[in-house]
């Protein structure tokens, strides 16, 4: 009976109210770290928007080309981009200097997790504690007070940003939630999570912590913002005997029920979290509470007879002296007023480095988010760049072997012409060069097309002139031996050019993809360097 006494005479809730009304926000200077987060931007920017990736010998049509073309236009699209991003932030920062001395914690999940019904339980039970209770929406940009209580339903019925303002200290938001059955709603509690502090996961004991809720709470943990999640509607419905007749009763779950999904949300919450690369140590244990059945007056299990008996007579002087309430306890507040109690230095030294946070949030979000989209760009074109160089080796080998064939079946009609008008050897190498150039261009059109500039030097054929110049003239004598010597120097010049040509051509990959290799270097480093302000950021006072 002493323990049932020392109980009666705690109330948690109580407690809850003084812890937040002892909570001081001081301001501290965040410029340092500010300067430090704009400066990589700028830096980032500056270096990416000076050094457009180009290629002289590619032709605009080649396939490397275009993908240069694509990443210089997606990079000059960036400022633009990220001023808008920014700029997509600025009604959820507004309301968050509007509530600026005040905790502001987001109430989020699915449509039907009972999350306007959590809000208006809590306003009931600061208003019965003799605390100022005030309900508002956001529209545009103004806070406009409203009449209370939130409108509840198994229904998607909150359309709009609402929320409470509780003993003039916390402040909740009630949402359409992340994942709305309209995605303009859900577009729109995505659009204020960055204005709290903390935040309240609701998931209904129905189907506790889904996946696509996960996913969700992940995004929030890897902010590194405090989030407690709770699990509503832990209660079933029972019958019982009043008056000699059959009545259906409320009942809250029993402690080793809610235990199993408290402990089932929580190991898959821990699998998803590491799936989304955030360590188990930032999930809070969840809550399991019942509005319906605490409203109702239902004790269940969690009470022993003693306090059974005493609740139903007793409940309202307890509460009126401060003492121990045991509907509240046994519909879980008390554990969610202590867990609620715990995260409060948590918030409060998030919300002093908040402007910072939200910041580091739309870098690592938003810019980031396109330097990972532009490293897949640039890992794209060097696999890209592989392939062609690749592929130059063996088109230049054709290129060579194509000329030598094509040039050499010549030959014997150039001789026939030139023994025919008794010609020198001189004017035979002249009309040789002729055909060779011909032959050469139009063989590099063919197996080159999406190149330009290739071979566009003077092309030396100087070997084959000194190869004739043992033969003083074309005769029919020296017909065979001059037909075997220009087709040796013909074969012989070919390869030299193809060489050539597949050097020139691989310098001019090889140099490409050394500057995007650079430009990958740039992200890595831009990205390590972001870590180190985090570091700085989570470290601060």
């Amino acid at each position: 009976m002493a323990a049932v006494d020392s109980m009666l005479e705690e109330n948690i809730e109580t407690q809850f109210f003084d812890r937040l009304s002892a909570v001081e926000i001081e301001p501290i200077d965040l410029d340092r770290l500010l300067n430090l987060l704009m400066n990589w931007r700028n830096r980032l920017l500056q270096q990416l928007v000076q050094q457009p990736l180009t290629c002289k010998i590619l032709a605009e049509h080649h396939s490397v080309a275009r993908n240069l073309n694509e990443i210089n236009e997606n990079i000059a699209t960036f400022d633009e981009r990220w001023g808008s991003q920014w700029q997509e932030r600025q009604p959820a920062q507004d309301l968050a200097r509007y509530f600026d001395d005040k905790l502001m914690f987001l109430v989020y999940g699915k449509f039907n997790a009972g999350k306007s019904s959590f809000c208006n339980f809590i306003a009931d039970r600061f208003a019965a504690q003799g605390h100022k209770v005030s309900f508002f929406v956001v529209d545009g940009d103004e806070i406009k007070t409203i009449a209370g209580p939130f409108k509840e339903g198994s229904t998607e019925t909150t359309a709009e940003i609402q929320g409470l303002l509780l003993a003039d200290r916390m402040v909740l938001l009630d949402t359409p939630g992340l994942h709305s059955l309209t995605e303009d709603n859900a577009a729109l509690t995505r659009q204020f999570l960055e204005s709290a502090d903390g935040m309240l996961w609701l998931s209904s004991s129905t189907s506790p912590g889904q996946v696509q809720e996960l996913d969700a709470l992940g995004q929030e943990l890897r902010r590194r913002k405090p989030l407690l999640p709770v699990i509503t509607r832990s209660d079933f419905i029972d019958e019982d005997i009043v008056n000699n007749e059959i009545v259906k009763v409320v009942c809250n779950k029993t402690i080793e029920n809610r235990s199993l999904q408290e402990e089932d949300l929580g190991a898959r919450a821990v699998q998803k979290l590491a799936e989304l690369g955030v360590g188990p140590e930032a999930l809070v244990p969840a809550i399991s509470v019942s509005v319906y059945a605490t409203k109702e007056g239902s004790i269940g299990t969690i009470a022993v007879d003693e306090l059974k008996n005493k609740a139903h007579h007793q409940a309202d002087e307890n509460f009126k002296r401060g003492g121990y309430d045991p509907v509240l306890d046994s519909g879980g507040f008390y554990r969610f007023y202590e867990a609620l109690g715990n995260l409060l230095p948590y918030m409060v030294a998030y919300k002093q480095k908040k402007p910072a946070e939200v910041l580091l949030h739309h870098l690592e979000e938003n810019i980031f988010g396109d330097l990972v989209n532009l490293q897949k760009q640039l890992q794209k074109t060097c696999r890209l760049i592989d392939e062609e160089i690749k592929s130059v080796k063996q088109s230049s080998e054709k290129w060579a072997r194509q000329v030598w064939q094509q040039c050499t079946a010549d030959v014997p009609t150039l001789l026939d012409d030139h023994i025919d008008s008794g010609c020198s050897v001189q004017e035979l190498y002249a009309a040789l060069c002729i055909r060779l150039n011909k032959q050469i261009s139009h063989e590099t059109s063919l197996l080159f097309p999406a190149y330009k500039n290739v071979l566009q030097e003077s092309i030396d054929l100087s070997e084959i002139e000194h190869a004739l110049v043992r033969f003083k003239q074309v005769s029919l004598d020296n017909y065979e031996t001059l037909y075997e010597c220009l087709n040796q120097e013909i074969f012989h010049a070919a390869n030299i050019l193809g060489e050539r040509m597949a050097e020139e051509l691989f310098e001019s990959l090889m140099g490409l993809q050394e500057k995007l290799v650079q430009r990958q270097e740039l992200i890595q480093n831009y990205s390590e360097s972001l870590d180190e302000i985090r570091l700085n950021l989570v470290h601060s006072a």
